[in-house]
């Protein structure tokens, strides 16, 4: 249900998503086809209460995407950001109406520092021995400093 609202909600203003490969995402932006390279998906669990996606945009500039239990995103998110407080208060007020919330974040991520991260995460991924914690911790890395986009 929350994708199906984020999906209907992006037609709205003009952005129709209309094909996902394992390795890619094509979205109509304003009437133009734009693909975004899939880099990785770190996946949700019980654990980590979140998921992201790093995408290469069609302009080549790397962004991680994340998406997950509002708490745990805003502790994620770079300081000095002004619509946190506002933000965490209408958190507060939908959680008091019995709403169950999720808050969405990104990060611009440089292509040298992606291409050390992803090192570790590929050993992580292909590790035989305690393989989701290691990708819960690689994860863990590059989740910060991100910036909020919003709450559903």
């Amino acid at each position: 249900p929350d994708e199906a609202a984020l999906v209907a909600g992006a037609k709205c203003f003009a952005y129709k998503f209309h094909t996902r490969t394992p390795k890619s995402i094509t979205v109509n932006i304003e009437g133009t086809d734009k693909i975004f390279q899939v880099l990785n998906v770190l996946e949700f669990n019980a654990d980590r209460k979140r998921m992201s996606v790093i995408l290469r945009n069609p302009d080549g500039q790397i962004v991680l995407y994340t998406k997950g239990a509002d708490t745990l995103v805003m502790a994620r998110l770079a300081k000095g950001q002004e619509s946190v407080e506002a933000t965490k208060q209408i958190l507060e007020d939908f959680a008091t109406e019995g709403l169950r919330t999720l808050c969405c974040a990104m990060k611009k991520i440089d292509e040298s520092y992606w291409k050390e991260w992803n090192l570790r995460y590929e050993k992580a991924a292909t590790s035989l021995k305690d393989r989701q914690a290691m990708l819960d911790a690689v994860a863990e890395e590059i989740e910060t400093d991100m910036t909020l986009v919003g709450t559903t």
